[in-house]
């Protein structure tokens, strides 16, 4: 079940690869933040000379879109190349480049990991009367290409850049997607602009018809620079008077999907960037709703709380399980429900883990509605009885509770016979 799920998580993100970017930024990006498959993004800076520019290019790559292949020392390699060519306005090829990189686990479960990832990146100058961006992704083990969409490449004076900051730290990386972690109160935006204090801008917030004003802190002046592992990319072409405005967590106000962050300055917009906010490693099994209403009959009893949710059709039902969980939300304050995370988790876990021979699925098993109500046991025994069955014993220390499986028809269903 976890495996179809993130194939179509895969074909999503391929599917939109090239779609996003600011409106009036120079910083653009595509993909999606959290979600298994291809990130990309890139930015130009104008040069001291005005016929060409440095565009940059960062890619992130998943692991579960690669093909690994087990070595002699025993770890699964991968290995990719990611080819690039720039195009003018009449649509003549003005630079063709190219990016390999490998990749090397120690484990065969980080070969598909979902935050797992390869980052690769490259500086190159080409000329300002370079328009467009295309290239393809390919898989060198199993020789799968990819090609992605043609990108507008702008060479406009540099405005903004949205990145975020580590923690505390003064440690900023590359946003991929212009997002914000719905579900992360520790993340931080990073805006650096021209606007000085002295300018007296203000900020806002904007989703779903509804502005919030921001109170972002000013922190000086300085070059954006992007850190990852043992590689930072400092943006040295860009004068050192930019302004760097610190926006806290939009988490008390920003709900799922697309907003914008808004600067006025004078009465007139200076900075517009829309920005999505999106719920990072949300469980796959919220794609489908009617699956997750299913899983909620484990712990909901009445038939008209499902009745309702069932009532508010296809498209409105994720909202109708959201707005459920709302009454239960021990975090009113925010719009990001952190029981609602927790069950869904463990119903994705339960959904794989405990899936029976004849492709039960496994939250609807007896121990998959265990690990759902009171999540992973303390202890697991595994034992075979006097007649040959698997049995398994869980133990709750918490609650000085035993849950007795046995698995009589050996084909992984272990059901549920006694409880201490």
């Amino acid at each position: 079940m976890k495996k179809s799920l993130q194939k179509t998580f895969t074909l999503i993100i391929l599917a939109v690869l090239f779609l996003s970017g600011g409106a009036s930024a120079q910083f653009y990006s595509a993909g999606d933040l959290g979600v298994n498959g291809f990130y990309l993004s890139f930015f130009t800076e104008k040069t001291a000379a005005d016929d060409s520019v440095d565009l940059t290019i960062f890619n992130r790559i998943s692991n579960s879109l690669l093909i690994f292949e087990k070595a002699l020392n025993g770890k699964f390699t991968a290995s990719f190349r990611i080819s690039y060519e720039l195009l003018d306005t009449t649509g003549s090829i003005v630079y063709r480049g190219y990016l390999e990189n490998k990749r090397e686990v120690t484990s065969f479960s980080e070969t598909s990991g979902n935050s797992s990832y390869t980052q690769t990146f490259a500086t190159v100058r080409v000329p300002a009367a370079a328009a467009f961006l295309r290239g393809s992704f390919t898989d060198q083990t199993s020789s799968r290409e990819i090609p992605l969409r043609i990108r507008d490449i702008r060479a406009d004076d540099f405005q903004f850049i949205i990145a975020g900051f580590n923690g505390s730290e003064r440690t900023t990386y590359l946003n991929f997607s212009n997002a914000a972690p719905f579900n992360n109160i520790g993340y931080k935006i990073a805006l650096y602009l021209k606007q000085a204090p002295d300018d007296k801008p203000e900020f806002f917030f904007r989703q779903k018809d509804k502005d919030y004003r921001l109170n972002p802190e000013f922190t000086g002046n300085g070059k954006p620079v992007f850190s990852y592992a043992d590689t930072s990319v400092a943006l040295d072409h860009l004068p050192d008077h930019h302004n760097i405005w610190v926006v806290p967590s939009l988490q008390a106000i920003a709900d799922e999907g697309k907003g914008e962050i808004l600067v006025i300055t004078g009465g007139k917009d200076t900075l517009r960037s829309e920005i999505s906010c999106y719920w990072i490693n949300r469980p796959a099994i919220l794609v489908y709703p009617e699956l997750a209403v299913r899983a909620l009959r484990i712990i909901e009893e009445s038939d008209s709380e499902i009745s309702a949710i069932l009532r508010a059709g296809d498209e409105n039902m994720y909202d109708a399980i959201k707005a459920y969980w709302k009454k239960k939300d021990p975090t009113p304050g925010t719009l990001y429900n952190e029981l609602m995370d927790v069950f869904f988790t463990r119903v994705e876990y339960a959904a794989d883990a405990f899936m029976t021979l004849d492709r039960k699925i496994g939250f609807d098993t007896d121990r998959g509605k265990t690990y759902i109500k009171y999540g992973p046991a303390d202890e697991i025994k595994k034992l075979i009885s006097t007649e040959g069955y698997p049995v398994e014993i869980w133990n709750y220390k918490k609650s000085n509770t035993s849950f007795y499986f046995a698995d009589r028809t050996r084909d992984g269903s272990f059901r549920l016979e006694g409880t201490k």
